[in-house]
């Protein structure tokens, strides 16, 4: 449910004159080792794989797909599909996600045909429910599957492999997880998440055992992204192999994450946020906040103060990464279903600083009062970073306190000059992205 947040009128005597300071774009360099079309790879792979199954004639074979983002998903489970009818299967896909979507069949199915993931997109019909079963239990934990996937013929687990947001170890966000958190849907990610975070690294492997002796799994299927986000690697995992091979490719993920090149900036602005881009809508392994100890080991880059912008169209008005901002623009807060929001929040244990950030009315005024509370520093003299999201980092706007550092680092370079942010007659950023 979106609800249309009033106009503001903060009383900040000084912020009148405040806004923000000369920035001048930057550009930094990486691998370009992203595939073409790596679909054509994956069916290749599943072809060869699928050829030493034994007969899959008239076989209902369910593939996976998740809320993130990633690249020509479309083609990527269409490939899929094509290469299991191609066996004499009849695939089919399930939305895996947990509690997105607003926790509702229908919202998942809506979540992932905005990737293009729909019956015509793919080829193949779209089997979207939150009913479950109960397979057993491991130390205390129920275990749930989706009850349509449960009663599949064959499971193809898919998803991308990539560091988590919320805690690190030899599984973190990728095929485990899937059959873990996505696979149990809103009542299985609500008992997992009920460990803890702190405790997910120690069960995933254990319920991705469980789950591969209960259930017909065909195959694991990963794809990693590189620093552009761009797929650079994908691979088809025999079931045998599935554990074994998803820590050594969470340990290439982890490497290849772009990250901005240094480690404190006072202000962040984020042109969106969204589940798409990352679970808490902007990645805490690239930003977190100063003093924050969850991430203190992981993160590149460390902010006094953070401005989000806008949610991304894929969040379906989920705003994840919204109240981690210290300030938004009521556009920002308007746009967010905060219903669909906590429902995910409370599915993940979560509830402390989860609420509303401070908005006003335009990026101007929000900005403003951002800089208000970094004073007595003058803008000029603040370390500002203005990024599209947490995932494109190959170029960004910065101040010149960052300028003078980052002119000093190999691979990164200037483009254009320093240039004054301009506002639109509403008070919102420009941007050149």
């Amino acid at each position: 449910m979106l609800y249309e947040y009033p106009p503001t009128d903060l009383k900040i005597p000084f912020s009148v004159g405040l806004s923000l300071p000369p920035m001048i774009r930057m550009r930094q360099t990486f691998p370009e080792d992203g595939l073409a079309q790596p679909e054509r790879i994956l069916r290749q792979q599943l072809q060869t794989l699928l050829a030493k199954q034994t007969d899959l004639s008239g076989k209902r074979i369910a593939i996976t797909v998740g809320s993130r983002g990633i690249p020509r998903l479309r083609e990527l489970v269409r490939a899929m599909g094509e290469a299991l009818r191609e066996a004499g299967a009849s695939p089919f896909v399930v939305p895996c996600m947990g509690s997105h979507g607003g926790a509702t069949a229908e919202g998942q199915a809506e979540l992932i045909a905005g990737y293009g993931i729909t019956e015509e997109g793919v080829g193949m019909p779209i089997s979207s429910s939150m009913e479950t079963i109960s397979y057993g239990e491991v130390d205390g934990l129920t275990l749930y599957c989706d009850s349509i996937a449960a009663e599949a013929d064959g499971i193809v687990v898919f998803n991308k492999i990539r560091p988590h947001t919320m805690f690190h170890g030899d599984y973190e966000s990728g095929l485990a997880k899937m059959m873990a958190v996505g696979l149990g849907k809103h009542r299985g990610a609500t008992a997992f998440h009920a460990l803890g975070f702190d405790r997910f690294a120690e069960y995933l492997p254990k319920v991705e055992e469980r789950f591969l002796t209960r259930f017909p799994v065909l195959c694991g299927v990963a794809v990693l992204q590189n620093e552009w986000d761009r797929i650079f690697h994908v691979e088809v995992i025999p079931t045998e192999q599935m554990a074994k091979r998803e820590t050594e490719l969470l340990s290439v993920a982890r490497q290849r994450m772009a990250r901005f090149p240094l480690p404190e900036v006072d202000l962040l602005i984020l042109d969106e946020v969204g589940k798409n881009i990352s679970g808490s809508g902007f990645d805490p392994n690239i930003f977190a906040r100063s003093g924050d100890p969850l991430h203190h080991a992981h993160t590149s880059t460390r902010f006094q103060r953070m401005y989000v912008r806008t949610l991304t169209p894929e969040s379906h008005h989920l705003g994840t990464g919204a109240f981690f901002a210290d300030f938004a623009s009521r556009r920002m807060v308007s746009s967010v279903d905060w219903s669909a929001t906590w429902t995910n929040c409370v599915t993940c244990n979560l509830s402390a600083a989860r609420g509303i950030p401070i908005y006003l009315n335009s990026d101007e005024e929000a900005l403003r009062a951002a800089l208000q509370t970094l004073s007595p520093r003058k803008p000029e003299e603040l370390r500002i970073l203005w990024a599209k999201n947490s995932l494109e980092l190959s170029e960004f706007e910065v101040s010149k306190p960052l300028y003078e550092e980052l002119k000093q680092i190999s691979g990164v370079e200037e483009v254009g000059t320093f240039h004054q942010p301009v506002f639109d007659q509403e008070g919102y950023l420009q941007t050149v992205y």
